[in-house]
């Protein structure tokens, strides 16, 4: 693994290879003017929640499938890692699979290109 990949875990299963992390803020506030033109807000619970997109590098598919079965299993709501991110504790969230492609990728045994590997894009929304 390369200085730039990170790794993450959905639940306790590890999904390794991430070399992209995006995010996003959805601001939970109602803004409008006033009268005088001023903007007013008004702010709920914690006033921010996060989103993430994440790649993977290609995975082997018994790890991808793995991932793909934690979700399934737990209707899509987990607890989620990512070691990059400054908090250590677990977030809880939605995750959304947005690709889940076959690729090939050297065969680290026997050379040549092996077709069994996956990657993925996933989306993360905090709860």
């Amino acid at each position: 693994m390369s200085n730039n990949e990170g790794i993450a875990k959905i639940n306790d299963i590890v999904v390794p290879f991430v070399y992209h992390m995006e995010t996003s803020y959805e601001y939970l506030v109602d803004r409008e003017r006033d009268a005088e033109g001023r903007l007013v807000q008004f702010a709920y619970g914690p006033g921010v929640k996060r989103s993430w997109e994440l790649r993977t590098r290609p995975l082997p598919y018994d790890t991808a499938v793995a991932i793909e079965s934690e979700l399934i299993n737990n209707y899509f709501m987990v607890d989620f890692w990512y070691d990059k991110l400054s908090s250590e504790e677990k977030i809880e969230a939605v995750v959304e699979i947005d690709h889940f492609e076959r690729v090939e990728y050297p065969d680290r045994e026997g050379g040549g290109w092996a077709d069994d590997y996956i990657e993925l894009r996933l989306t993360i929304i905090q709860v």
